[in-house]
């Protein structure tokens, strides 16, 4: 402590690191239409909110990265079950 009140900079950020704990943003629950069969209309729903002021821009965001993040796993998903499909089939013609 006393080092802090001399003003060496060193032990000052070390306090700092361990004694503020640092801040988290936390949105609140945000309901929205969410369809898992059409992604497209759980955005919409969001960017509608977001135009009509009811829902704050970052907040939508994260929800439309989100989706974005479900959708692209489900894709991954869905591709990796064709490769299969086709490696199975190459394997009966050979």
């Amino acid at each position: 402590m006393r080092k802090i009140v001399e003003g060496d900079t060193t032990a000052l950020s070390l306090a700092a690191r361990y004694v503020a704990v640092p801040t988290k943003s936390a949105y609140p629950p945000t309901p929205f239409s969410y369809n898992a069969q059409d992604p497209l209309a759980g955005a919409q729903s969001v960017m509608q909110a977001i135009a009509q002021g009811e829902l704050p821009a970052d907040v939508g965001r994260s929800l439309i990265e989100g989706l974005m993040s479900v959708q692209r796993i489900r894709e991954v998903v869905e591709l990796e079950g064709r490769l299969g499909q086709l490696e199975a089939k190459l394997k009966e013609q050979s």
